[in-house]
């Protein structure tokens, strides 16, 4: 058996291992936004699917969310296809294994095809697909979808520049499809910059070469508009919503732009995850009470070192690397200001902490390079030495990451009886229900029961603008308001008020000692009259008649 085939298999076995309460034990893998969240929105979707039917559009909570134009929920790439073929307690059994283990696997083919050998490229895939701002992602599928097709993309891009055969360019321009029907626009962004930077180096390899430099500049154009077309159906409606959605009322965008990210001292621990074995995971000085997660260990940094020592030696990649290093820093880095001079709201993206992905991954490559050199001519002794690496990485993160990893019984997402049962429309009490599961908040979606107030990434401006000014008065309350922002739930001060009235709230569902209890709210009003059928009237000022027309709730 080869080598590339044995490190595969390892890989595909080595995640396997690391989700064996799900693929193996029936347990359901449980985190924070897949039980407020993932769970309910795909759960929708396998029964609009199943039924026969597909809808770009929820109607069901406030003036209706978009689905489509939702750019984070990332329903239509090869992974999501998962989450119709199964039940989504069934899927997120088996979706963390697949989508790591496929990353991983894209990862070893990339640097194998880059020139290293099978150990280095081993290396170089766990480093990354093990990385703890990677790893977290499982339970956001659009976010690690968008992370998986990078690797494809760039193996599609080396086949090209190694071959010149338009059909792997063709195939580069569907992985940036991917990537953008995957649709997390932080990782979109991060993803586009690595992918400038990697084919420009190709590009500057060919320098020389004429005809071959202009072939590959019209291989790059050609990925990046036929990406972006393929895509267009998902990006279009993605921003016409941008601008219209709850985020534009940001009054301190740069505040909440800064929100996680790292200080001077907090920088190198993402640079030496074995720190994190003997001391707590810190939380994080602009980001509590979020912890900072463990990511490279001190041997990828060790050998990202030696590659500079080894011919090429990758300077430009170091160079990026640190560039992304230093956008971990929010605005005080220089970076975050410096791309949103480039692309209007790039530096208006929350989370600047996560550029140790884009960073993490070219330091995976630079690692495995420095492998590479440190293995060539140093038989047995080193081989097993490489073997050893590579196994080190692999029980750092099961020592650091797997204690942190929770399971569940599907029972646990079963649909509350109070939800389920309830007369539209409805709105849990979050600030009478505390102890209440996350996954409740959205179970009145599962439900297919009408819910006012949902837990969601992106809300229609006018309707986040109503709701918000119903509850405090105005959009005056700064703080409040970005807070509100930044938790992607709406408000529920007073369910008594008029507007809720008139957005037909009915039930208002409490979690307590005793369970879920529902409390009828009087005076709900329906939505809109409509007019089925009118006839105009032949001259102008000669009153309009109506004809079979009737109040008809929405």
């Amino acid at each position: 058996m080869s080598r590339d085939l044995l490190c595969g298999l390892g890989l595909v076995l080595f995640f396997a291992a690391w989700y064996a309460p799900g693929v193996f034990g029936g347990q359901v893998y449980y985190a924070e936004d897949i039980a407020n969240y993932f769970l309910a929105n795909r759960g929708a979707l396998y029964d609009l699917a199943h039924g026969g039917a597909f809808s770009w559009w929820d109607p069901l909570p406030g003036l209706g969310m978009p689905r489509l134009g939702n750019i984070q929920t990332g329903y239509l790439t090869p992974l999501s296809s998962l989450f119709y073929a199964l039940p989504p307690t069934e899927a997120f059994r088996f979706y963390p294994p697949l989508a790591l283990g496929v990353l991983a696997l894209f990862c070893f083919a990339l640097f194998r095809a880059k020139g290293v050998g099978p150990i280095p490229a081993l290396f170089g895939a766990l480093a990354f697909s093990t990385l703890g701002n990677v790893a977290t992602h499982v339970q956001q599928p659009p976010v690690l979808d968008t992370l998986v097709w990078l690797p494809a993309t760039l193996l599609a891009w080396e086949y090209f520049a190694r071959t010149g055969r338009g059909i792997y360019a063709s195939l580069a321009g569907l992985g940036f499809a991917f990537q953008c029907t995957s649709g997390f626009p932080q990782y979109l962004l991060y993803n586009g910059l690595l992918m400038v930077f990697w084919m420009a180096s190709t590009l500057y390899e060919t320098r020389g070469d004429r005809a071959r430099l202009l072939r590959t500049s019209g291989a790059i154009a050609g990925i990046g508009i036929s990406g972006l077309c393929l895509a267009s159906f998902q990006l279009l409606p993605g921003l016409e919503l941008i601008g219209d959605s709850n985020r534009s009322l940001l009054s301190a965008a740069g505040g909440f732009a800064d929100s996680y990210r790292v200080t001077p001292a907090e920088l190198p621990l993402a640079l030496a995850a074995e720190s994190f074995l003997v001391q707590g995971a810190p939380v994080l000085e602009h980001g509590a009470p979020y912890p900072h997660l463990p990511n490279l260990s001190l041997l990828v940094l060790a050998f990202a070192l030696l590659a500079a020592f080894r011919a090429p030696t990758r300077r430009g990649t170091w160079a990026g690397a640190l560039l992304f290093l230093g956008g971990m820093r929010g605005r005080e880095g220089y970076v975050t200001p410096l791309l949103g001079a480039i692309m209007p709201f790039a530096d208006q993206i929350r989370g600047p902490i996560r550029m140790i992905v884009p960073a993490g991954f070219l330091f995976a490559w630079l690692g495995a390079w420095g492998m590479q050199g440190w293995l060539v001519g140093g038989g047995r002794a080193r081989l097993a030495g490489g073997l050893a690496c590579c196994a080190w990485i692999a029980v750092l993160a099961f020592a650091l990451r797997w204690p942190q990893e929770r399971w569940v019984e599907p029972s646990a997402f079963e649909i509350p009886a109070a939800i389920a049962e309830a007369q539209p429309r409805l709105a849990l009490d979050r600030r009478h229900s505390r102890g209440a599961p996350p996954f409740a908040v959205n179970a009145g979606l599962l439900a297919h029961r009408p819910t006012l107030l949902l837990y969601e990434p992106v809300w229609p401006r006018n309707y986040f603008e109503a709701i918000f000014a119903s509850q405090f008065g105005g959009l005056d309350e700064t703080k409040r308001l970005e807070e509100t922002i930044a938790r992607l739930i709406l408000p529920l001060r007073d369910a008594e008020l008029p507007l809720l009235r008139a957005f037909r709230l009915e039930t208002l569902v409490r979690y307590g000692r005793d369970g879920y209890e529902t409390r009828r709210l009087p005076g709900a009003m329906d939505r809109f009259s409509v007019v089925e059928e009118t006839l105009s009237a032949p001259q102008p000022r000669q009153r309009c008649e109506r004809s079979r027309w009737g109040p008809r709730p929405l």
